[in-house]
């Protein structure tokens, strides 16, 4: 334990301040604890599969992308370290921070240090890198300053407070760098740990590296029991920054068991990786393993509730399978249960849903408004490849099969799946923990993302990603064949005009802020049913909110009382598919801040490039083309791009319609900082088609009909469904055989003729007279309350008691089949 002392002794010689410091000692306390802890556990099987990972980790290294943080060489590394261990030609940026007593601060410097330590680190990880491949030092001893630099470095990290804020770089980037350094100079460390060393700077050097590996269990500091039992499964529970891709996808959590030898930490590593692979929901959150991650609808969350589904979530599950592969023949192997295998199943159809041909679909986290200049293979495939190479043994044949199939659409980056049951992998389909509703084809995609108080919105985050997801969750509806519709004019985009949403203009009057829980519906009604197929329904009650300043939140970004435009405005949406259609209604718009702002409340049809020629149709289907300028509705019946989509807005509503086709030049940076890599690729020129309804100012109880044709061929003048009733009450739509509706308030009826639909509770509903002659009831509860029993129908006098599903799946859609359709 010799060695474990050493770098106290040397400390005063690289100390910045005499006085001891708090976060210092509980580093060592912990380094003692955890490292007491390990040699105290004695099992030669499990230490000999460990003394394996650590010779794989030497060989290998961990998470070694990251050695691209730093763009200088190993060289140039060293050759800028002075007599004190210092680079020289930071300097000026560290000595800024010194005279500020930055280190020693909560949250004023915590980016900048951040950015700071990242490079200092990914700096001297590069040496020990070039270290190991023979590259420095070579046929002599490893060079002191080198070592005085490791050390000087850690206690400027050890400097910093013990507060909730030190995040990132302290629980991912520097315990990556310092396990990765410490398995660059294995031989070394051996020597130490077995007493064969006397050189006192690698002593210390050892021990330094060893409390910042740690601080991948330590950091971020949590208020709670776990601060002294760190090596647990409650660890990684319960916080946002201990779950999803926070708790097991960045963090170097095996390589500091292996640097520690540490049985305990394995144990309780492998117990979280395949604890991972669980589902949550809204109504069983408090519940779960974790707090985010896979949702049994099929989708995920990260960051809170959002619908992060290719960010953390998949960071986790990837994280976890892969962690799991790597202690297949260990000790410590786990089998993949019933609900593993479930989990990652039924994350992969799900999240299908949420890609168009090598593209994702763009209101699904920070990074939406990064260009992509080419499609690429679903985020997922790793996933895929990993289910089939190591855990086939846990899949029936049939689900092999699915998986091999996948693997192949995934080549062709369009996800087809054809023979697969109907809503798994296309068809309609409505995400009942996230908000979503979506309809997937061969030939097009509609996506509509939506809000309740249950859910979180997207994130936003200037300095380094979108600064503008305002209206992501608004009700935005996406239409797209090729997947790139929208990205290709974002440096044209109006935040406030995303298609589907009822916003307030005045962009002038909006500027970009950090949020890291977006923007809300302060309604707890969010529902919705599909069939699989073609036919489906959905609808929210809109009542805008800041995510941040729900209860309990603890990241509220630096968003408080800013962009006023944003609130004020409640409507009821509704959004009904239907084969080569969708329906989009809207009633009780209401600006209750019209006094603050003279401002007109739009609702945006389509905001999307303008890539083909744009036509208006009359009733005779006779064409005009659309020149460049803003245009009012007029006599048209539709509005038609070609080779896209075809828009009809109803008849009362056309006065207040408008088609605007504008050119401009592209800001792309403007909407995402790191498109500036990109400047090589970037349109500097970009031309959209935005399509709306103008309610005016101060709308009052206004409402909203259009509608999207979806079909290759050119639409008809007459519309294949009727409205039953657009209000605050009831929003309804019927086609030849099928009636899709929501209703908003229980004990409500809704006329047909001589026929009468009645509900004993607010609900989403859907009756559809089926192929086969039977009539199938659809019914969603949309305020996800877990003690509802059932929902009664009642069609011409019949009743209907539907039961609905509950705990994991309250929310979920409950079906009925009762008989012959009266329509």
């Amino acid at each position: 334990m010799r060695y474990l002392i050493s770098l106290l002794l040397l400390w005063s010689s690289f100390s910045l301040h005499a006085q001891h410091s708090t976060p210092k000692d509980q580093a060592f306390a912990n380094y003692a604890k955890y490292l007491k802890q390990a040699k105290s556990v004695k099992d030669p099987i499990k230490l000999k599969a460990i003394e394996g990972f650590r010779a794989f980790y030497a060989h290998k290294g961990y998470r070694t992308h990251e050695l691209k943080k730093t763009k200088k060489t190993a060289i140039y590394a060293l050759t800028h370290i002075d007599a004190s261990g210092r680079f020289t030609d930071l300097m000026s940026q560290e000595n800024k921070l010194l005279t500020a007593g930055a280190f020693s601060k909560s949250t004023q410097y915590n980016e900048e240090i951040n950015s700071y330590m990242t490079e200092v680190w990914a700096r001297l990880w590069k040496v020990a890198d070039a270290y190991k491949n023979k590259e420095l030092f070579v046929g002599t001893t490893i060079s002191s300053i080198y070592l005085k630099s490791i050390l000087y470095y850690t206690q400027l990290e050890l400097q910093r407070p013990q507060i909730s804020q030190r995040f990132h770089s302290s629980c991912f980037m520097l315990p990556t760098s310092a396990v990765n350094m410490y398995f660059d100079m294995l031989p070394l460390m051996e020597e130490v740990e077995q007493g064969k060393s006397t050189n006192q700077l690698l002593m210390a050097v050892h021990d330094a590296l060893m409390v910042i590996g740690l601080q991948a269990f330590s950091q971020p500091y949590r208020d709670d029991d776990t601060q002294n039992n760190l090596v647990s499964v409650e660890r990684f529970r319960n916080h946002v920054w201990w779950v999803g891709g926070n708790a097991i996808g960045f963090r170097s959590l095996l390589p500091v068991a292996a640097m520690y030898r540490s049985i305990p930490m394995v144990d309780v590593l492998s117990t979280v990786f395949k604890s991972a692979l669980s589902m949550t929901t809204p109504t069983t959150n408090s519940q779960t393993f974790w707090i985010e991650g896979i949702t049994a609808d099929g989708c995920g969350y990260g960051h809170g509730r959002q619908c992060l589904i290719w960010g953390y979530p998949i960071s986790a599950i990837l994280s976890a399978t892969s962690n799991l592969s790597f202690l297949k023949g260990s000790p410590w192997a786990k089998q993949l249960d019933a609900g593993n295998k479930l989990t990652v199943l039924s994350y992969l159809r799900g999240a299908s849903f949420h890609s168009v041909n090598g593209y994702r679909i763009p209101c699904l986290g920070r990074g939406s408004m990064m260009y992509k200049q080419e499609p690429s293979e679903i985020d997922y495939a790793p996933i895929v490849r990993t289910m089939l190479k190591d855990w086939q043994d846990s899949f029936t044949p049939q689900e092999i099969s699915e998986l091999k199939l996948l693997e192949k659409n995934m080549a062709n980056k369009k996800i087809v799946m054809k023979g697969q049951p109907d809503g798994r992998y296309q068809g309609t389909r409505f995400f009942w923990a996230n908000d979503n509703f979506a309809k997937k084809t061969t030939d097009f995609d509609i996506f509509v993302s939506m809000a309740s108080i249950r859910v979180d919105g997207i994130e936003s985050y200037p300095e380094k990603a979108d600064g503008w997801n305002f209206n992501t969750c608004d009700g935005m509806t996406l239409f797209q064949r090729e997947g790139n519709e929208y990205m290709q004019i974002f440096g044209l985009w109006n935040p406030l005009a995303a298609p589907g949403t009822t916003s307030r203009m005045g962009l002038d009057k909006l500027i970009p802020v950090k949020n890291w829980r977006g923007y809300v519906s302060k309604e707890n009604f969010c529902g919705g049913v599909a069939d699989g197929r073609d036919y489906g329904v959905a609808g929210y009650l809109f009542d805008k909110m800041n995510a941040s300043d729900k209860e309990g939140t603890n990241d509220h970004g630096d968003n408080q009382g800013k962009n006023a435009i944003l609130y004020g405005i409640r409507a009821h949406k509704a959004y009904f598919m239907l084969p080569d259609y969708m329906v989009a209604l809207g009633a009780g718009i209401t600006d209750s801040n019209s006094s603050l702002f003279d401002a007109e409340v739009h609702t945006t049809i389509d905001q999307t490039d303008w890539r083909q020629r744009v036509y208006t149709l009359d009733k005779e289907g006779h064409k005009q083309q659309i020149n460049q300028g803003i245009h009012k509705w007029g006599t048209a019946e539709w509005v038609w791009q070609k080779g896209q989509f075809a828009y009809t807005v109803l008849p009362q509503y056309r006065d207040e319609a408008v088609i605007m086709l504008k050119k401009g030049k592209q800001d792309y940076v403007k909407m995402n900082p790191t498109n500036k890599e990109l400047r090589d690729i970037l349109p500097t020129k970009g031309q959209k088609l935005q399509l709306w309804i103008n309610h005016g100012k101060a709308p009052q109880n206004a409402s909203y009909g259009y509608a999207v044709y979806t079909g290759d061929d050119l639409p008809s003048a007459k519309l294949p469904f009727q409205i039953l009733r657009n209000d605050s009450i009831i929003q309804a739509i019927q086609s030849e055989n099928t009636v899709e509706a929501i209703f908003y308030q229980p004990d409500t009826a809704l006329k047909m003729g001589s026929h009468v639909i009645k509900v004993s509770h607010s609900c989403v509903m859907m009756v559809r007279q089926e192929t086969d002659g039977k009539t199938k009831l659809y019914l969603n509860d949309p305020t996800q309350d877990n003690k509802l029993e059932a929902i009664v129908v009642e069609i011409d006098g019949t009743s209907y008691s539907v039961k609905l599903p509950h705990d994991a799946h309250c929310g979920d859609v409950a079906t009925d089949v009762i008989g012959q359709l009266f329509m």
